[in-house]
């Protein structure tokens, strides 16, 4: 059974806002509810789930949540060809081996990314019980069920493969948070490697504050102001953005050493891609093309102006089927 049938909800739990989506039907309902301060309570996050879900009138009962990479391990390795309860199996007495948690804490999965003759690659993802219970605990006071836990990377990875950027070749998605930066690595839809940098847009709202003796709310509209006739705000951007540049050219630069695989294509997205050079800059420093994606596009929406941040939400409804 997929998920449209189920109608199950995409709840993306971001640090300073949640994102959720919903089919009816063909039709794609989604919205953004932001907190007031990030890192909110659990009261603050329960009862801004509850107040978007009375908009968007949701009367179902399944959820599809995700957990960001900073909380959760990811680890890519290959086994001999088995099931997948085999290979859970195997795993529950060695799963210490691949992941930095004790036995006795952890909570983990697998999913097998490709098969071949006689071996298959695998993407094991493990957090702490505590992690887990925490989001059921939300999940349980909003009064839904949950139908799936997964990642915000692989959430990333379904969206992107309805979408019309689509392709077999090697591509990297960058999507750019609030206080983190999710890089993932794909060839032909299937997700090889994942690295969260620990640069958002947090510190590029920073950066402005500083610079222009401004507060938050005041740099977001700035930001969102930015032409070719605020060369000095950009130019304090710029510098910021090349930190993360950096990084991510250093997860280039080992995927070539270590898998002989180059990306051919950067996409980005998130809540801190929505900038005006953003694509010049990127694509002139990595020397390759660049774009903005969003999964709107696939239902034939263009005119939200958060277009770029509710790939993982709508990639959690679309993870099931």
């Amino acid at each position: 059974m997929s998920l449209f049938s189920l109608n199950c909800l995409g709840l993306d739990i971001g640090e300073f806002s949640v994102k959720l989506a919903y089919f009816k039907g063909n039709r794609l309902f989604y919205l953004s509810e932001r907190f007031k301060f990030s890192h909110p309570s659990k009261k603050v996050i329960v009862d801004t789930i509850l107040n978007g879900l009375a908009k968007l009138n949701y009367k179902e009962k399944f959820v599809v949540t995700s957990l960001r990479g900073d909380v959760v391990n990811l680890h890519y390795t290959t086994f001999p060809l088995m099931s997948k309860l085999k290979l859970l199996n195997v795993l529950k007495l060695e799963i210490d081996k691949y992941l930095p948690f004790k036995r006795e804490e952890t909570i983990f999965d697998v999913e097998i990314l490709k098969k071949e003759k006689r071996k298959m690659y695998v993407l094991i993802a493990g957090t702490r019980k505590s992690i887990i219970e925490e989001r059921l605990s939300i999940i349980k006071e909003i009064g839904l069920e949950p139908y799936l836990i997964t990642t915000d990377s692989l959430a990333l990875v379904e969206a992107f493969k309805k979408s019309r950027f689509f392709s077999k070749d090697i591509v990297a998605l960058l999507d750019i948070g609030y206080s983190l930066s999710k890089l993932i690595f794909i060839e032909n839809g299937i997700p090889f490697f994942s690295r969260e940098i620990k640069i958002g847009d947090s510190q590029f709202l920073a950066s402005l504050c500083e610079r222009f003796n401004i507060d938050e709310e005041r740099a977001q509209e700035l930001k969102k102001e930015i032409t070719s006739n605020s060369k000095e705000a950009e130019l304090v951007l710029q510098r910021n953005f090349k930190k993360l540049a950096e990084e991510v050219q250093i997860c280039f630069d080992y995927c070539e050493y270590s898998f002989k695989k180059t990306p051919s294509f950067l996409y980005i997205s998130g809540g801190g891609a929505r900038l005006s050079f953003l694509q010049k800059f990127f694509s002139q420093y990595f020397n390759l093309p660049v774009q903005e994606w969003d999964i709107l596009e696939k239902f034939k929406i263009h005119s939200s102006s958060d277009r770029l941040i509710f790939n993982t939400a709508i990639g959690l409804v679309l993870s099931g089927r």
